[in-house]
């Protein structure tokens, strides 16, 4: 064999240093465009920046030349290319407005700017972030008309745009964003009619727009969208009928309250047989509830109140009660302000053990409260206020050891109230005014140490005044209207958090306690006043307590027609908070003019 020339050499040296100056060519090339790239998203971050306050320096520092853009607070970037993917300032107090050369991060995925306050108009250049999936701009302070060009946007999933000043109308657009899973609009001011074109988006499970003044009817497209899972139209001024679900409905939140929707709530809403929650209240809904609400086995809460709906039938029997025992899950039951008429049921007892919240103020109820209501185990919240119910207080109210505010007032009750108030450990409010009430007020009732506000004014209560546990937690005490005698016991000062105490027109007798200047909360203090007749509820004698000058919150101070003598006290005159006082016929002296 003979050795290589000279030539071949030559040849041999060429063929190996070509390839690797092609490669060095390509990887220059390679790293100048993603140099290049990379500060694209520098400055166009910089110039964002540029435009924006940041009253807590959370970017002064960090955003910076001297940084990689990728490891900028807030900033996330791709794997292979090393371009800006995620902005993320949520929660920062950011202020100002966007700058247009945001549309240039053009590997953007997520832009997420909520819980800031960013103003103005969204800049057209968005539009061009065609990459992105969720884009969040929630709580801040944006305004002008929601931009069409979001339907140019197909691969986001998540629109959040809630809580800011939007105004017009929906654009029909958003139809385009063929990926849309979650569409918020919630908290705007944003008018007119839900676009037809709003039941295209075959992927979008949740339809927020409550607190806004959208207008006219609820689209039907809008319930045949079987992906649906949660339609959230509350407080705005839509109107006409409820229309039926579609049978593959996969709904399961329906909050439809404080609009003027209207007719009958139809029985084919058992469609959407997976509804956990179901809100129509504060509309113009009539005729009967249905029956069928009984198929709702995930059913978890029911809100009809204030509407006119009725049970106009020969007995006003509650049937719809009945069938709501098949809703196992049940734990809000309201059907206030409606037209209901009847009697209290004692089916009322098969409601779901899980029944936590019952409320059936202002229907019309006659009849008694059924003993059956003690079966309700863990109710906490039981409000009958506003009927015609009569007869007494169930002595099974005792059982329900959960409930947490029992509102009877302005019924026919009367009779005592049962000692058996003693064992609800939970109670926090306990309102039974405006009835025929009599007999003393149970000791017990004082003991729950979780009660914060008493409410039995004008009733028939005689007796004494029971002392207050040491571990109270009492804050308003309204006794007023009533037969109460003997003196103000010294241990009320054991609830040292009252801050109203209403004992006037009773029978009380005897001096003001000293130790009601122990009450440093109280802010309103009613111990006096006249019957219609003229003759006197409250017989306190001697002075007011120099004490009274302690209750440095005290706000309104009512002493009248009684039998107070002496000096008014100086004291009294150091509240700063004190806007009224009444201390009209008394036997009260001084100079009134050297304490002001």
């Amino acid at each position: 064999m003979s050795n290589p020339t000279l030539t071949d050499n030559i040849k041999f040296h060429f063929s190996f240093i070509l390839p690797i100056q092609c490669l060095l060519i390509c990887l220059t090339m390679s790293m100048s465009t993603s140099l290049s790239n990379l500060t694209t998203d520098q400055s166009t971050l910089l110039e964002f920046k540029n435009q924006i306050l940041d009253p807590h320096d959370v970017l002064a520092n960090n955003w910076s030349k001297t940084n990689s853009v990728c490891h900028w607070v807030g900033i996330s970037c791709t794997a292979r290319y090393g371009r800006v993917s995620v902005l993320d300032l949520s929660g920062m107090g950011l202020k100002g407005t966007i700058a247009p050369h945001l549309g240039n991060l053009s590997f953007l995925v997520s832009l997420n700017l909520s819980g800031n306050n960013f103003h103005g108009y969204l800049p057209k250049e968005l539009a061009k972030l065609r990459r992105l999936k969720l884009i969040d701009l929630s709580y801040n302070a944006f305004n002008g008309e929601i931009p069409s060009w979001f339907g140019a946007l197909h691969k986001v999933k998540y629109l959040i745009l809630s809580n800011n000043t939007f105004t017009g109308t929906i654009p029909p657009t958003l139809a385009n964003m063929s990926n849309l899973e979650t569409l918020d609009l919630g908290y705007n001011l944003i008018q007119g009619e839900i676009p037809y074109e709003i039941g295209d988006l075959q992927k979008l499970k949740m339809f927020h727009a409550r607190y806004n003044q959208l207008s006219g009817s609820i689209p039907s497209s809008m319930f045949n969208l079987s992906s649906l899972k949660l339609i959230s139209l509350t407080n705005n001024t839509l109107s006409g009928k409820l229309l039926c679900m579609s049978l593959d409905s996969n709904l399961e939140i329906l909050n439809l309250g404080v609009n003027y929707l209207s007719g009958n709530i139809p029985d084919c809403i058992s469609n959407a047989s997976k509804l956990k929650i179901l809100s129509l209240n504060q509309n113009s809904f009539s005729g009967l509830i249905p029956n069928t609400l009984g198929n709702f086995n995930f059913l978890e809460e029911l809100r009809l109140w204030s509407n006119h709906l009725t049970t106009k039938t020969p007995n006003h029997e509650w049937s719809f009660l009945s069938s709501l025992a098949n809703c196992k899950n049940l734990s809000v039951l309201q059907i206030s302000s409606n037209l209901l008429n009847g009697i209290l049921p004692t089916s009322i007892s098969n409601l779901s053990t899980s029944l936590q919240d019952l409320r059936v103020m202002d229907c019309k109820i006659k009849g008694t409260i059924p003993m059956e209501i003690g079966s309700l185990s863990n109710i906490r919240v039981l409000v009958l206020a506003q009927n015609e119910l009569r007869g007494s207080i169930p002595r099974s109210i005792g059982n329900l050891t959960r409930l947490e505010e029992l509102v009877l007032d302005c019924n026919n009750l009367e009779g005592e109230i049962p000692s058996e108030i003693g064992n609800l450990i939970s109670l926090e409010i306990f309102y039974a005014a405006g009835m025929h009430l009599s007999g003393q007020i149970p000791p017990s009732i004082f003991n729950i140490s979780s009660l914060k506000n008493i409410g039995v004014q004008n009733n028939s209560l005689s007796g004494k005044l029971p002392c207050m546990s040491l571990d109270s937690n009492l804050e308003v005490l309204r006794l007023w209207g009533n037969y109460l005698s003997g003196n103000i016991p010294d241990c009320i000062s054991n609830a040292w958090k009252l801050k109203i105490l209403s004992l006037n027109q009773n029978s009380f007798s005897g001096l003001i306690p000293r130790s009601i200047g122990n009450l440093t909360w109280l802010k309103e203090l009613y111990l006096g006043e006249n019957s219609l007749e003229g003759s006197f509820f409250s017989v306190f004698v001697g002075e007011i307590p120099s004490e009274i000058g302690n209750l440095i919150k005290l706000e309104v101070f009512y002493a009248s027609h009684m039998h107070l003598s002496g000096q008014i006290p100086p004291s009294i005159f150091n509240i700063s908070s004190l806007k009224e006082i009444l201390l009209q016929n008394n036997s009260l002296s001084g100079n009134l003019l050297n304490n002001i």
